[in-house]
């Protein structure tokens, strides 16, 4: 039986056309609390390529079983069509590589950049918060993911109470990307985020160190190994805000419009738990339909029955302790 390494690199670009950037997370890759290798989840892929037509052309030649009949149909104007709505995603699941099951997304280069730079979905860019296994990449991708990390570094300092844990910290982060996730809030294991970070700790330290280095005594204070203090005061606030991903920024700012907690002419300073509201509030906003849209979108590109048994494998393991 191959290990899990040998999928993740030659097997899968003997079976599909090798993109310009892939990763896996989670599932597999890294485990969770509570999960055992007895429990084998899909393992998850993320394939970027520069063009998903030419990509998923290639790949029905080779593949034609990983598609639903719907692509029979209506060919590859269909996959055209599906690709670029909601968060520029294509799914294929429950696809066999040997003695694996793996789900596999698609996405253009220019979705995956702009997501990961702006937050356009927070689709892509909230599971590359967390710990991932990069199988191929390219420096304008490793830029935009870096870009990434700093913004859930910022987001979680203006969330986080003044002092606080390197755990709380990266429960934060992860959090930020299943707030409002419509699989949350109906088949999703409901500690998923504390069972993320409990069993990989020292993969988020690694990751967000240089994130933690560069805002280190401008915004940080490290007390000892684990406690974190933050800089309250209300200048680096407004300078962390200003910080943020672009289309973070712009809901922002939307809503002290709409909470009526500025006005036209100047502006009012906002409490730290009032910029915790509608921080929240604008990612919720950016997370929502995305997450909604891209769950209804999976019926069709799945189709009914493998979507059936995806839900009901999801709430089998929602129920887990």
């Amino acid at each position: 039986m191959e290990s899990q390494q040998t999928l993740s690199g030659e097997l899968l670009w003997n079976k599909f056309p090798k993109p310009e950037f892939a990763m896996t997370y989670w599932s597999w890759a890294f485990p969770q609390e509570w999960y055992s290798e007895k429990d084998r989840p899909m393992l998850d892929f993320i394939f970027w390529v520069e063009n998903p037509a030419i990509w998923h052309y290639l790949n029905i030649q080779n593949n034609p079983n990983d598609y639903s009949f719907l692509v029979w149909l209506f060919w590859i104007d269909f996959i055209k069509f599906l690709q670029s709505k909601w968060a520029g995603i294509y799914y294929n699941p429950f696809v066999k590589v040997n003695w694996w099951e793996i789900k596999y997304w698609v996405i253009s280069l220019d979705d995956m950049i702009q997501d990961l730079n702006d937050w356009t979905t927070l689709y892509v860019a909230g599971r590359l918060h967390k710990v991932v296994k990069l199988l191929s990449t390219t420096p304008e991708v490793d830029l935009a993911i870096q870009n990434n990390l700093e913004h859930a570094f910022k987001v979680a300092l203006l969330m986080l109470p003044e002092v606080f844990t390197k755990q709380q910290l990266f429960e934060m982060i992860t959090w930020i990307s299943y707030t409002w996730d419509s699989r949350m809030r109906f088949w999703e294991n409901p500690k998923k985020v504390s069972n993320i970070v409990a069993k990989n700790p020292e993969w988020f330290e690694l990751l967000y160190q240089e994130a933690i280095t560069k805002f280190a005594w401008e915004l940080i204070c490290m007390l000892n190994d684990d406690k974190i203090e933050r800089n309250f005061d209300p200048v680096f606030n407004r300078g962390l805000i200003k910080r943020l991903p672009k289309n973070l920024i712009w809901k922002f700012n939307q809503n002290k419009y709409q909470y009526c907690l500025f006005s036209w002419k100047e502006s009012i300073r906002l409490s730290n738990e009032q910029i915790k509201i509608i921080l929240a509030e604008s990612i919720a906003q950016i997370v929502k339909w995305p997450s909604l849209s891209q769950s209804l979108k999976w019926i069709v590109t799945a189709w009914p029955i493998k979507s059936l048994r995806y839900w009901l494998e999801k709430r089998a393991k929602a129920k887990k302790k």
